[in-house]
């Protein structure tokens, strides 16, 4: 099941946001790009056969 509370970076590494808002001061320690939410996505619908 996907987090609902996820942020990543432009590389798409994923935090959670407590630890993105604290020790990580939003900046991710791989790349030192900015975090900001994750974009969830839409669930697929049922194809007609």
């Amino acid at each position: 099941m996907e987090s609902k509370e996820a942020v990543i970076c432009s590389y798409e590494c994923t935090f959670c946001t407590e630890c993105a808002a604290g020790p990580l001061q939003e900046r991710c320690p791989n790349c030192r790009g900015e975090l900001v939410r994750r974009p969830r996505r839409v669930a697929k619908e049922a194809q007609d056969t």
